[in-house]
This record gives structure tokens, sequence and C-alpha cells, in this order.
């Protein structure tokens, strides 16, 4: 890598890597965070995977190769913002973009390289200049998908000829060490490309819209079924509504839903406003759809739950579950999936539940998405599951629904030791999670008598117990 070491000389030549960090010529090792001394990395191509038939092969990079790259490379130095898509945009500190800033990476653009901008520009410009319609927001959506994996925090799957793992891949912006530049538009070998995720992604979703199906669990398997569900057209005569907002301030009646389903952020965990704006710099130069917030310079929002205060992060849940909670039936239930290994993080929840006069009934845990990912491999407790976590109106809670706390951690353990059974991986990051929001789960139900702070106590010493013994 190229840099500056820890004695001041400046590196004119690469130098070796080991781990988190170089060797200069002259012996001095220096972590490599520090050398690129407030500079994000600059890369040079090594290598190319080229299609022979049907197999890969990896040949070395030549003249042409280069040449190549220059020639896009000054063609973006010579264009416009009307001519070409650019991103416009700052990362501004935050809980998930510090790690890229703190690698120098400063600008959204900087996440390309040369090439890739251009492309990439040129593709986006041709959809923004499309005439308003239905097909030009799905083509809209479609960028923004390619842009995943299209870019220099890219790499491969597998050992270097598999599919194209795209930059969310952890739910961080991690910058890669040795990225992939891919083909943005694509060929049928692709993975990735505009004219892929088309077929993968547009064509599946048009196709579920005309003819749905549902996955059924009958017999002791589970069967893929069409016919159970009506498609999403409006032939049907159904009306179906999509509409974007602030979820604490719904546009609708008293009463008037059957069920409410929603997915809260689990504390801290992934701030995804932060990510969001990855795609936000390129969007607000396309407005997508009418009443697209392109003046924004961020997708951030005072409003919004995710937080990093547990305070905070109650209040904001609060005001949503407030008002799901006014438009649902009286009969009605909520569903929302959760998970933290935090009882303080737990408490926040069912106070907000409490505020808005939820109970919660049932706590079940599923496995989890995303099972590889190094947001949850990097913690000492890394989960592989989370909890859908039931609610009804506390009027609509009968004294059969009382569990105490002890009951309550045993039906946890229970369900826990099923899904092992079942080879399902259950850590001690999922039974602190479990347990614990089933503990203080009790404390939502009308006739728990005692208060939300002691159950939270109570819910770490149960859990701790079930904990010491999965480790024995």
């Amino acid at each position: 890598m190229l840099g500056l070491c820890a004695n001041g000389h400046h590196l004119d030549a690469p130098a070796p890597v080991s781990g988190q960090k170089m060797t200069c010529p002259e012996g001095h090792v220096t972590r490599i965070i520090d050398a690129l001394n407030g500079n994000h990395p600059s890369y040079r191509m090594y290598a190319k995977l080229v299609l022979h038939g049907d197999k890969k092969q990896y040949e070395a990079i030549d003249q042409f190769d280069l040449d190549l790259y220059s020639k896009a490379a000054e063609r973006l130095r010579r264009t416009t913002s009307q001519d070409i898509l650019k991103p416009t945009g700052h990362l501004e500190e935050g809980y998930n973009t510090r790690q890229a800033m703190r690698w120098g990476f400063v600008e959204w653009k900087q996440f390309f390289n040369a090439r890739q901008l251009y492309c990439l520009g040129l593709l986006g410009r041709a959809v923004r200049d499309l005439e308003t319609s239905a097909e030009r927001e799905a083509l809209c959506t479609l960028f923004s998908g390619t842009l995943e994996f299209n870019n220099m925090f890219c790499s491969f799957k597998g050992e270097g000829t598999g599919a194209v793992r795209h930059m969310f891949s952890h739910h961080i912006l991690k910058p890669e060490r040795t990225p992939l530049e891919a083909h943005p538009w694509g060929t049928p070998k692709s993975s990735g490309s505009f004219s892929t995720l088309f077929r993968s992604r547009i064509l599946r979703a048009h196709n579920y819209k005309t003819d749905p199906h549902d996955i059924v669990f009958e017999h002791a398997e589970t069967d893929r079924r069409r016919g159970v569900s009506q498609p999403l057209i409006d032939s049907t005569g159904r009306s179906w509504e999509v509409i974007t907002g602030d979820a604490a301030k719904l546009p609708h009646q008293d009463n008037i839903f059957d069920l409410v389903i929603t997915d809260p952020p689990y504390f801290n965990n992934v701030n995804y406003s932060e990510l969001a704006d990855f795609f936000h710099v390129w969007l607000r130069n396309m407005k997508p759809y009418g009443g697209y917030a392109s003046h924004r310079a961020s997708t951030r929002d005072a409003a919004e739950v995710q937080d990093t205060d547990v305070d905070r992060f109650c209040e904001a849940l609060r005001r949503v579950f407030v008002e799901a909670a006014r438009v649902l039936k009286p009969e009605g239930l909520m569903a929302f999936s959760f998970h933290h290994g935090t009882a303080n993080v737990w408490r926040a929840v069912a106070s907000a539940l409490q505020a808005a006069g939820m109970a919660i009934t049932s706590v079940q845990p599923v496995k989890a998405e995303m099972s590889t990912s190094s947001t949850k491999n990097r913690v000492k407790e890394p989960n592989d599951l989370d909890s859908i976590v039931v609610c009804r109106p506390v009027a609509a809670v009968t004294k059969t629904d009382a569990k105490s706390p002890e009951e309550s951690a045993r039906v946890a353990e229970a369900r826990l030791a099923t899904l092992r059974q079942a080879d399902i991986s259950v850590g001690l990051g999922d039974v602190r999670s479990v347990v614990t929001g089933s503990v203080i789960a009790t404390a939502t139900l009308p006739s728990q008598t005692a208060d939300l702070e002691t159950l939270t106590v109570r819910a770490e010493e149960l859990a701790e117990t079930v904990c010491q013994k999965w480790t024995l």
C-alpha cells in the first residue's frame, strides 16, 4: 500500500501488509489506517476474471485494460451533471458512517472508481430522463439496487470466482482491502448487474404481483402453493395503498385495522438512515417519484426511532406504538420482530408498549436473517435468532394470558431448546435476548403487580441462570 509510515517516510512504492499493519522499506511498522494520513485508500488493477466458454479464468492486467480505464476516467472528467448522473453529498458523522470516515471516505462519490462513476452515471441519466411513469419508478429502484453491487466496497463471495457480494452484506460500511469492480450493465453470467437484477428482481416481483404464491406448512413439510392469496392487481377490485411518511402520524381513522405488523430498529444495531444516504446522493438527482425529498442532503430525520440513547429510543418507539394502537381494532393484533441482549433495551420496548395500552402475549424465537453478518459475528455473543413479539390491546387480554417471570423464562428456554433440537444454531446471545424479552414482557400484562424496574432486574437474573445452564 502507499502512504506515510510512522517515522514520516513517504511510500513511493507498495509496502507489504499483514493484518492491520504495514511495513515500510525502512522496516518501520505502522497501522494501515495511520499510514493513510487522512486519505482514503487508492487502488490499482492487478487481475481480471475472464470467461472462456463456460470456464472462468484469472488473467493479468495488460496495457489494453489500463488504457480502457484511462479512457473512462478522461470521459468522466469532461462530463457535467447534465451529461451523466453524479452523486452529490458528504458522509455525516454517525454510528455506522464513522468507520468509513476513519478510512478517509468523506464523500459518497469516493465509494466508486472513475469507471464506475462514468458507467453508472450514463445508466442513471438514461433512467432520469424517462417520462414519469410506473415503469420509470421501477427502473429507479432497479438502478438503486445496482449501486449496491457496483462500488469499491464490494467483493467476491467464496474464493474469488463466485457471485458479487454487495457492500451491505455485513450491514456496515466496511472498506474492502481487495475490492471487486463488476460489470454495471452485465452479461448473462454476471451477478448484481442492471440486466441480471432486472430479471431476478423486477420481473420476479411483477410475476408475484400477478400470480402470488404462499409457503404453506402441511404434513410436517413446507410447500410453495399458488391460489391462496389474490393477485395484487387492480382487476381484483380490492383497495391497496402504499404510503410513505412518519409512522407516528398515520393518516387513518381510529380502530380500522385487524393487524399491524412492523419492524422497529434493534436499538443501535444498524443505523439505516446513515447507510441509506449512499443511495440518496444518487436518487436525489433522479427524483424517482413525485414527492421524493430531493431537496434534503440526508435521509436522516429527527423523528426517526433509531437511536443510540435508550431513553430517546423509548420515546420515539412510544410515539409509533401509540399511533399503531389508535388505528388497531379493539380485538386486533400487533406483531413485530426484535432482538437485543441488553435488558434496558427490552425495558424500553415494554415501557413504550405500556404507554400505548398494549400487552405482550407471546415472544416467539425464530431463525433470523443474515446469520453470517459481521455485525453479529464481531460481538462477544453473536445471535442467529430474532423474537416475534405478539401484542394485543390490554382490554382484550384475559387473566389466562398472565404468566409469572419464572414461568415465562421456562417457556422461553423450552422454545429455544426446540429450535436447537431442529439443528438451528442457538448462541448465548440468543438465550439472553429471548429469555430477557420474555420475562420483561410480563410487565405489560394487566395482572402483573411487579413494576417494570423490578422485572428488568429479575429478567437479567433469569437470563443469566439459563445461560449458565446452557454452557455446562
